[in-house]
């Protein structure tokens, strides 16, 4: 019995201490700790980016939408000018070739009343030159009085004419008048819509050095959005090795467990045969 009670005092009992054990100090439950903690900061890093590359997109599609309609809208308004400017042009040369087809006519008429004129009064000179000679020959009264009546009678025809003459003068000077009023204003809003076709332009300028401006803009989004893209894959590319790390980590861990509890084993089964 002493031999037996010395023989297993002399036996050491193998009992893992809880300060030397890692499991129950977490040494290893730290390692892949660290590790979801960072791949989760990763996580988190990666949505910013996508909320800016759509939040870019949006800009690009506003920006481009807007720039089409106003363009749209220059355009329609440029035809419409275009068209008017040619309406207008069209009334005139119809308003002047008319007008021009009116003076035509007016000078024939006042050329024909001259020629009218030049004829009566030769008439009357023939006239007065026979009375003249009646007065100096024999005298026949009745002949005289005849021509005297048509003397009258040509004068008053002559005086007919001369009024008409002066009615058509006043009319082509009234038909001139108006003419001239109408091609003034005519020309003044030719002017204007001149100088609005100038504003035009200038605005279609303007236009276009702001697309060419929005353009290089855009490339510039388009290179930031690339480069977005670019770190968006690398950072993909980094969670999916974090992953795997975290991946070998856990299956060492589990290793490290089953080892663990294979030892327990051991140090319980020992226990039980002592």
């Amino acid at each position: 019995m002493s031999e037996r009670s010395e023989g297993t005092r002399q036996e050491p009992r193998i009992v893992p201490e809880r300060d030397t054990d890692p499991i129950a100090e977490g040494r290893l439950d730290s390692r892949p700790r660290r590790a979801s903690s960072g791949t989760r900061r990763r996580r988190t890093r990666v949505w910013p980016l996508w909320c800016l590359t759509l939040l870019l997109i949006v800009a690009l599609a506003g920006i481009t939408s807007f720039y089409w309609q106003e363009r749209q809208a220059w355009q329609t308004r440029f035809s419409n000018l275009e068209a008017r400017q040619n309406s207008l042009t069209d009334r005139l040369d119809a308003t002047g070739s008319s007008l021009d087809a009116s003076g035509d006519s007016l000078r024939s008429e006042l050329d024909r009343l001259r020629s009218q004129l030049d004829a009566s009064r030769a008439v009357i000179g023939n006239l007065e030159n026979k009375v003249s000679e009646l007065e100096d020959g024999t005298g026949a009264s009745s002949a005289l009085e005849d021509l005297r009546d048509r003397q009258d009678t040509q004068q008053t025809l002559i005086a007919a004419q001369q009024s008409s003459l002066k009615a058509l003068e006043s009319t082509g000077e009234d038909a001139r008048a108006t003419l001239s009023s109408r091609l003034e204003s005519l020309s003044s809003r030719q002017e204007e819509q001149g100088s609005g076709l100038e504003t035009l332009t200038q605005r279609l300028d303007e236009l276009a050095d702001t697309r060419q401006a929005r353009g290089e803009t855009l490339d510039d989004l388009q290179e930031n959005l690339d480069d977005l893209s670019a770190r968006v894959a690398s950072l993909s590319g980094d969670h999916d090795e974090v992953a795997n790390e975290v991946a070998s980590i856990q299956d060492d861990l589990r290793e490290l467990r089953q080892g663990q509890l294979a030892l327990n084993a051991n140090v319980e089964a020992l226990s039980a045969s002592q």
